[in-house]
């Protein structure tokens, strides 16, 4: 079973600022490859907001096709759907474009 909490949730985006510093400063770069993202990539959602604030993270995200990339997003908000999920709406630094991502496509690092 998933857990859905706005804690779990902020704890699997927002990490550790060290942490994400040394794994990024660690790890190679991935190699240059198109990033396919859904339809819907682009949408905005104003409903139901819970947050508004602007922090680096480092996700690691699964788009609609199942293919996996390594997203560094500036957060701008964060909402939370009636069906329990999340939206987090964010600048990609990779895409240099706004982003809505979903949370329960957000996978852990290899």
């Amino acid at each position: 079973m998933q857990d859905n909490s706005l804690g779990s949730f902020l704890a699997a985006v927002l990490r550790d600022r060290g942490e994400a510093k040394r794994t990024v400063a660690e790890a190679p770069p991935p190699p240059p490859r198109p990033v396919l993202l859904p339809a819907n990539d682009d949408e905005v959602v104003e409903d139901d907001s819970i947050e508004h604030f602007s922090d680096l993270a480092f996700l690691f995200y699964q788009n609609a096709k199942g293919e996996h990339s390594y997203r560094r997003v500036t957060i701008r908000g964060i909402v939370r759907k009636p069906d329990g999920d999340f939206r987090v709406q964010a600048w990609c630094h990779e895409r240099e474009a706004n982003r809505t991502l979903t949370s329960s496509l957000f996978s852990p690092p290899a």
